[in-house]
């Protein structure tokens, strides 16, 4: 979603820090600590019907949704569009 200073985009800098500000769970972290998360931020895409993360995997990311629809199970059972 950003990263390099020469990409660097203040706008998108923005939206995603009140977003992490706006979460119960990121909203906690020290305000260098949520400059560095976002600062690490990269693009990924991904191709239409794959997965982005399945139930019980272990995860080390974050994901913000910065375009398109996810869908969103629970056992295998349909939650929602997002």
């Amino acid at each position: 979603l950003i990263l390099s200073i020469r990409s660097f985009n203040f706008r998108v800098f923005d939206l995603l820090e009140s977003a992490f500000l706006s979460n119960e769970f990121l909203c906690q972290l020290e305000q260098c600590q949520i400059d560095d998360m976002i600062k690490a931020m990269q693009p990924v895409d991904f191709e239409p019907n794959s997965w982005i993360i399945r139930e019980g995997d272990n995860g080390n990311q974050l994901f913000v949704l910065s375009d398109g629809k996810v869908q969103v199970t629970k056992d295998s059972r349909f939650i929602r569009i997002m």
